[in-house]
């Protein structure tokens, strides 16, 4: 039997200027926010239903190989942390088998590590794109449309953030848009957005923006545990 794959293209722009791809290899997990960590979610967009109804999802998906959990920890992730160069495609390995791959290809370049200025949702990395101020996945999957995808934009200790997420659905499914404060603080308002996409349609990408709420400059984009269901 041929084993199904799912591809998730995480554009992260600077990646291309060497030329050669830089590749961190992941295993998927079933569970969001597993309880081993004790920083948690502590908002949840659209709603704090459709935050528990998601993680069930996902944990569901991952038991029949369509779905996981990235969630940039070792030793989960290898090399853990990224190369210093950072990294430009995440090939993960998810469901139950560990048989199916997902790449997140990371165009403008990201840094999974232990940043000392974020408290990670699990265990103790996240990942920071290395552009300033945003960070945009790409998204398709061989196995068919992605119906849910979610993450956690992670409070920060001296920035207080805008952020912005959009997920954005193949037609005639409309972007879904979250804009939201995140204040200057220690791990007590880390922010988890997440949609469905419409009938017949599919998630095909998500972009992050974040800038200083207070002078408008761009801000890091810190984001843990980022999971999917097909």
């Amino acid at each position: 039997m041929k084993t199904k794959s799912i591809t998730i293209a995480l554009t992260l722009a600077a990646a291309a200027t060497a030329g050669a791809q830089i590749t961190t290899n992941a295993k998927t997990v079933k569970l969001y926010d597993a309880a081993t960590n004790v920083n948690v979610v502590d908002v949840k967009l659209p709603s704090p239903a459709f935050y528990t109804s998601f993680v069930t999802a996902v944990a569901n998906a991952w038991n029949v190989n369509k779905g996981g959990v990235v969630n940039f920890d070792s030793p989960q992730t290898a090399p853990w942390p990224s190369p210093a160069v950072g990294t430009n495609m995440i090939l993960g390995f998810f469901g139950i088998s560990g048989s199916q791959t997902i790449k997140i290809g990371v165009p403008l370049i990201g840094d999974i590590n232990s940043h000392a200025t974020v408290v990670p949702i699990s265990e103790k990395g996240d990942l920071m794109s290395k552009t300033v101020g945003s960070m945009s996945l790409t998204l398709s999957a061989s196995t068919g449309l992605i119906r849910q995808a979610g993450l956690t934009v992670l409070q920060q200790a001296n920035v207080p953030q805008k952020v912005t997420v959009t997920f954005i659905q193949s037609a005639p499914g409309l972007p879904v848009t979250y804009t939201f404060g995140i204040p200057a603080g220690v791990g007590v308002r880390d922010t988890f957005a997440g949609a469905t996409a419409l009938a017949g349609c599919g998630i095909t990408a998500v972009r992050i923006s974040s800038v200083n709420a207070l002078t408008g400059a761009p801000a890091n984009v810190h984001i843990d545990d980022f999971a999917f269901a097909n």
